[in-house]
Parts: C-alpha cells; sequence; structure tokens
C-alpha cells in the first residue's frame, strides 16, 4: 500500500500511533503493517500541497511486535512547473538524495498543562444516550429518584437512528448526568446543560445483597452493560440499558459495543472521578468560548474540550 501523508507523519507525536503500524478492529490489534520506503517532499517543492509532504510505502508485517522504521527516506527538492505535474514533467524539475528519516519530535519543553487536555465523550448515538423528561403515566405523581425518561431526539439525527422510536422508562437518579456540549458553553458561562444516562457506579456497588461481602474487581467503579447493572442491584438502569442495547445492536454499522462506543479512547472513563476544578471550551466555531466549571457532576461531550485543574484557588459559586 502507499500513502500520500502530511511530512509531521515521520515524526511528530500526534503520529506516533500511526508509526506503529498497528491496525485496531473493536480496541485490538487486527494486524500490523511494515514501513518499506518513504519519500519527502519539503515546503520548498510547490506547486504541490499547502504544507510539506510524503509518501510512505507499506506492505503487511506477520510479526507480534511492531516493525522498526527504515533507517533513510528519499528526499525530493526541486520547483514543479505547474500544479498537477505530469510523472515526465516531476523527473525533469526534481531531484532525489537519501536522507536519514527524521528524528521523532520531543514534547520536552512543552506547557505543563499539556496532558490535562482531553476531548470530551462521543455520545453517540444521542438518542441512545441524552435523554429529557416524559410525561409519567397514570394519575400518580413521579418520584424523583426514579424519573421518567425518554431518548433526546434532534433535527440533526442521522439515519438509521432518526427513523428509530427513542427508548422510555425510569433509571435511578444517579445516573443522570448533566452533559456540556459545544453549544453549552458560552464565553465565560456554561448555558443550559443536557442530560444523559451515563452507566458509571459511582458507589462501586448497588441494592444487590450479594454483592456487600465482594471486594477487588468487582466493586470497582467502571461503566456499566445493562448485565453488569442488573448484577449490582440497579434494575431500572439495566432495563434501559437493555433497550438502548438491543437498539444499537439491531442498526449500528461496526462491530463495537454500545458502550465501548460511548466510551471510544477511554473519553468517558477518563473523566472519572470527575476533577472539582476544570476548564472547557468549545472544540469547534469561528469564535473560542471557554469557562471555569466547578463542583460539578457534568460529563463533557466531544465537541467540547476539559481540562483537569488540580490544586487552583478557586473564588465565587460553583458555575453549574
Amino acid at each position: 500500500m502507499a500513502l500520500v501523508m502530511p511530512y509531521a507523519a515521520l515524526s511528530r507525536q500526534a503520529w506516533s500511533l500511526f508509526r506503529k503500524g498497528e491496525v485496531k478492529h473493536a480496541g485490538h490489534v487486527a494486524f500490523r503493517i511494515r514501513f518499506t520506503e518513504a519519500w519527502t517532499f519539503g515546503p520548498e517543492v510547490q506547486p504541490l500541497f499547502p504544507v510539506p509532504s510524503c509518501v510512505l510505502f507499506a506492505e503487511v508485517h506477520d510479526a507480534s511486535s511492531a516493525a522498526e522504521l527504515p533507517a533513510q527516506v528519499q528526499a525530493f527538492t526541486g520547483t514543479l512547473p505547474r500544479r498537477n505535474a505530469s510523472a515526465p514533467e516531476a523527473d525533469a524539475h526534481l531531484s532525489a538524495t537519501m536522507a536519514p528519516w527524521p528524528a521523532e519530535a520531543s514534547d520536552q519543553g512543552g506547557s505543563p498543562y499539556r496532558r490535562a487536555f482531553r476531548n470530551g465523550a462521543t455520545l453517540f448515538p444521542r438518542r441512545l444516550v441524552l435523554v429529557e423528561p416524559a410525561p409519567m403515566p397514570g394519575m400518580l405523581p413521579p418520584n424523583p429518584e426514579f424519573p421518567m425518561i425518554r431518548g433526546r431526539t434532534g433535527t440533526q439525527d442521522k439515519k438509521p437512528w432518526k427513523d428509530l422510536e427513542p427508548p422510555q422508562g425510569t433509571v435511578e437518579r444517579n445516573f443522570l448526568h448533566p452533559v456540556l456540549l459545544g453549544e453549552s458553553v458560552a464565553p465565560f458561562r456554561i448555558l443550559t446543560p443536557q442530560q444523559a444516562v451515563i452507566p458509571w457506579d459511582v458507589e462501586g456497588h448497588g441494592t444487590n445483597p450479594d454483592l456487600e461481602m465482594e471486594v477487588g474487581p468487582t466493586r470497582k467503579q467502571q461503566l456499566m452493560d445493562s448485565k453488569e447493572a442488573a448484577r449490582r442491584g440497579y434494575p431500572r438502569l439495566a432495563q434501559w440499558l437493555e433497550k438502548a442495547e438491543t437498539l444499537w445492536e439491531q442498526n449500528k454499522s461496526s462491530a463495537l459495543s454500545l458502550n465501548e462506543r460511548i466510551d471510544y479512547h477511554s473519553e468517558l472513563s477518563h473523566q472519572f472521578p470527575i476533577a472539582a476544578v476544570r476548564v472547557v471550551y468549545s472544540a469547534s466555531g469561528s469564535n473560542l468560548a471557554a469557562c471555569v466549571v466547578q463542583e460539578s457532576i457534568a460529563v463533557v461531550e466531544h465537541r467540547a474540550v476539559f481540562v483537569r485543574l488540580y490544586g487552583i484557588a478557586t473564588m465565587g459559586k460553583p458555575a453549574l
């Protein structure tokens, strides 16, 4: 195979996993590739791309560990006569020499806060995770400990999800979290957040008496599926998750489970325990918006980015 890539793919930290050549499926290594050759085109090679570029050649690597990168690259220099030049024109105007593979760039000397930045969670499909209040059937008032909810629908929902009836039911109140979307963040303040069912067992156990004496991994805080929620004694959450998981399995286009989808790259589980002080800013848009969030159980969605802050004195009331 051959790949046209930015020059940064050869050495920058953001591309370090790419250079390992591991092709993953559902979180596990399916196979590996070995880079066999590289051509580089520096900024002086124009007209070509807006940024320096390279071409990487690779083949399947059968070993159980990552392959070593080639020691050298073929570095091209020169000026092309026109954009989209033909191969003979490129041969006539470019020259190539062998050069060392660029050394991996170090992240030393960067911002001391760089490891505190994280993307929010990919809470998709939204109508299986984001929720809104639903009317309680019958004449009895709703129980505040087990509110009636339904999956939140929106005009931006895509097929097949927008054609599905969202789940509805009651859920233990502890599993309803406010969610900060990109649209929830305004300059220096939070707008009204959305709500989501987040099956994270903050207490480490539910109402199942058979678990009271258990220790170790069975009591750990974790993101639960329907079976684990039932085992831990959260029957309403288990019923909700079972409905959502069934809809996901019937309509998904990937091999991931619903939990693997909403916790992709651990972007959800890494938010727990939720820091007392965070800076949240929108991940896209023409104008950057950011604010401080204090003492909140809000989960950050992927259209926003958050920064954990530790040991920082703050003043005033919590933002949420």
